[in-house]
């Protein structure tokens, strides 16, 4: 997963927590995807793909702002590579 862009990594992050919030929530109170596409407002077909973890398909800030109407806090956190001598924040 290092060899992707840094872009990539970050949506297939966002996505895997997005998709496993999103199963629970499903399983929990027995929804269908047509019926969390329209909770969420989007489409059917976005929500299988999101389900799906087809990251390429979204961009991230459209996966920020549905993480947090899913109720998830999203932050984002910028290091340098180990390795490097300087600091990590």
């Amino acid at each position: 997963m290092a060899d992707l862009p840094a872009d990539l990594r970050l949506r297939r992050e966002l996505i895997q927590r997005i998709a496993s919030v999103l199963q629970a929530r499903m399983q929990r109170e027995e929804l269908t995807l047509r019926q969390v596409a329209e909770m969420l407002g989007v489409s059917h077909p976005r929500i299988a793909d999101l389900l799906a973890k087809r990251a390429e398909r979204f961009s991230l800030d459209w996966l920020a702002l549905l993480a947090v109407q899913l109720g998830l806090n999203v932050r984002m956190r910028v290091t340098r590579p180990y390795g490097t001598g300087g600091a990590s924040d």
